[in-house]
């Protein structure tokens, strides 16, 4: 079954350490979804899919972050498991190291 995240107008890429953990929060943003179809209806807005998403995934215990790049201005939302990085200052951290930084681009490219 494909994770109806992956429909959303705007990407969702989770920058957890490993692809389980990345699987996790996507998947706890899809069941959070499914739970709330009218909150899934206004993510697949585009002008609405910021807001959406960021309340799912507060409400699922996920950062959450709009990256925009600075090449192509395309933007994608960025989302960690608050159990896998506990703290605001890590998800922080971990947006601007290298190696996820060039990940982005290359999504949101």
């Amino acid at each position: 079954m494909m994770n109806i995240v992956n429909q959303l107008p705007v990407p969702v890429l989770p920058i957890d350490r490993d692809r389980a953990d990345y699987a996790v929060s996507k998947n706890r943003l899809s069941d959070y979804f499914i739970r709330n179809p009218a909150l899934f209806r206004l993510a697949l807005q585009p002008d609405r899919t910021e807001q959406a998403v960021r309340m799912a995934a507060h409400a699922c215990g996920l950062w959450f972050d709009l990256w925009q790049n600075p090449e192509s201005r395309k933007c994608v939302i960025v989302v960690a498991n608050k159990d896998v990085m506990p703290f605001g200052t890590m998800f922080r951290q971990a947006l601007r190291s290298e190696v996820v930084l060039a990940a982005l681009k290359r999504r949101s490219g």
